[in-house]
């Protein structure tokens, strides 16, 4: 019978101009070799071939629970309106039929008039095409790998747009034509957890590894993600950016924390009004592959000729970009953005400063060292934050606010962090540990920012089985702290650090 419905809906998606195949939308679960039998796919040297556009219907189930591969012919687009459930072993790969003519896409949307459904993938590989499309459906991917990804049907590998939230947890996503994970300018809402961006935007100029709109369906989240940037001539990606440019009167919330950020463009920029968020606990160095500091190289860039924005900057470490903090409010210095970057009794109880902020370099003409830069007419807060040195008077050097040209607003930044007198090294933050450099190869140093390792502290590395690797035992360590990996395969490794009631975990990719 299954048969017999799934030839009927062969028969019946067939067009003049193009074959097609979709599913009876009869509550039916299918397989892939179900798609062979209806003929919507042939089976070929062990892998799954689609020479014609294929369509799920809203009701039918397709479940791949075996390691797969499936090959799309060129411009091929495989859509969604049911449930996509991929779960292997190992792997499922998504990729073209032929390298040089990439596949159309991986297609989400919900149909007219009906409900979302939510489709989930797990240990999915997804390269060769136009990537990922979500349009107003569900989809959680977990695990999985999106690469090698042109921009022929869209501009980011995992592209999203509607009102259903789409999460991506625990995957790598690299080497794609532009973003690694976009919504469009009108909104959508995503929550990017726990990923390894590397080198996204491989299309000349300055596009962000995450280029995300306004939110729609609640909060953005950002954690927990390592995001590597390209150190070349031509490829410079940024790292994060969420923009309002349609100037939208609803408010979008985010949350930015504890991601890595190294070796891009720039680190993160908020752009446009009605934006309310937490950027706290991130690692931003070394964003300055772009070589004009007129264009890019800030650690964090506020940017709102419109109104202010509610965002709250703390416990970050911004060090060796080209700027540090930058604030704009456009062309016309006016009010604009006014972040906060920490205050003395603040209203909101997050907002304590605690940023580590210093050796942040602007090369060219000016061969200065400016930590932050207030290009409004605002009074900007920054109190409570590590400056490189309790020096306040060589502080104020690399700040530039009202003190240097009056028709700036000025920056409250004293008092600075004082240290306790045990337990954390002056003029040091207690905030997340640092390992670098990520990609390793046989050498990782972990930056124990003020913590010092005691008796009972562990740090292990385990591989994507969840086994234990390795194990490293440094009691009394402050400062920090050489690991060698020279024995490790190349791979991606998770990291724990457990020290007395306080735990950090994180990821380390290896190459070989």
């Amino acid at each position: 019978m299954k048969k017999l419905l799934l030839l009927l809906g062969l028969c019946c998606g067939i067009g003049s101009a193009q074959a097609q195949f979709t599913s009876p939308n009869l509550g039916m679960r299918f397989s892939l070799n179900d798609m062979v039998t209806a003929g919507a796919a042939t089976l070929t040297s062990g892998a799954y071939v689609v020479s014609q556009d294929l369509t799920l219907a809203t009701t039918d189930t397709l479940l791949i629970s075996t390691n797969e591969t499936i090959k799309l012919g060129d411009n091929i687009r495989i859509t969604i309106e049911g449930t996509l459930l991929i779960n292997p072993p190992d792997s499922v790969k998504i990729t073209a039929l032929n390298s040089a003519d990439k596949f159309h896409t991986l297609r989400f949307e919900t149909a007219t008039g009906m409900t979302p459904k939510l489709s989930k993938l797990k240990k999915t590989i997804v390269e060769h095409g136009s990537g990922v499309r979500v349009i107003g459906a569900g989809l959680e991917m977990d695990s999985c790998v999106v690469r090698f990804n042109e921009r022929a049907a869209q501009s980011g590998a995992i592209n999203v747009s509607g009102n259903v939230p789409v999460t991506v947890t625990n995957s790598k996503i690299y080497k794609n034509a532009r973003a690694g994970v976009s919504t469009p300018a009108n909104g959508a809402t995503v929550i990017i957890r726990n990923n390894w961006f590397f080198e996204n935007g491989q299309e000349p100029g300055l596009y962000p590894q995450i280029n995300l709109g306004p939110a729609n369906a609640g909060p953005i989240e950002i954690t927990g993600n390592t995001i590597i940037g390209i150190n070349a001539t031509t490829n410079r990606s940024g790292g994060i950016a969420i923009a309002n440019l349609l100037g939208s009167s609803a408010i979008t919330e985010f949350l930015i924390a504890n991601n890595t950020i190294r070796q891009n463009s720039y680190g993160v920029n908020v752009t446009g009004t009605n934006m309310k968020g937490y950027i706290k606990g991130n690692l931003l160095e070394g964003n300055k592959v772009f070589p004009d500091p007129n264009a890019a190289g800030s650690g964090i860039n506020f940017f709102s000729s419109g109104g202010p924005q509610d965002i709250v900057v703390s416990r970050n470490i911004i060090r060796d970009n080209r700027w540090g903090v930058t604030i704009q409010s456009g062309a016309t210095v006016k009010a604009g953005p006014k972040p906060s970057l920490g205050r003395i009794n603040p209203i909101d109880t997050a907002d304590v400063g605690l940023n580590q902020i210093y050796n942040n370099f602007t090369a060219g003409t000016s061969g200065h060292s400016w930590d932050l830069y207030n290009n409004t007419t605002d009074t900007i807060y920054a109190q409570n934050n590590i400056w490189g040195t309790t020096d306040t008077t060589v502080i104020e050097t690399h700040i530039y606010h009202k003190v240097d040209n009056a028709s700036h607003g000025p920056v409250i930044f004293t008092p600075i962090y004082k240290a306790p007198a045990t337990g954390i090294r002056p003029g040091i933050a207690q905030n997340a540990p640092a390992l670098y450099p990520n990609p390793a190869t046989d050498l990782v140093k972990l930056e124990l920012n003020g913590m010092v390792l005691n008796e009972k502290s562990n740090l292990r590395f385990y591989n994507n089985l969840g086994q234990e690797v390795l194990n490293v035992q440094a009691k009394g360590q402050a400062g920090t702290l050489e690991i060698n990996t020279s024995n490790l395969p190349a791979g991606l490794y998770m990291y724990r650090l457990e020290n007395g009631t306080k735990t950090y975990t994180g990821k380390l990719l290896i190459n070989r």
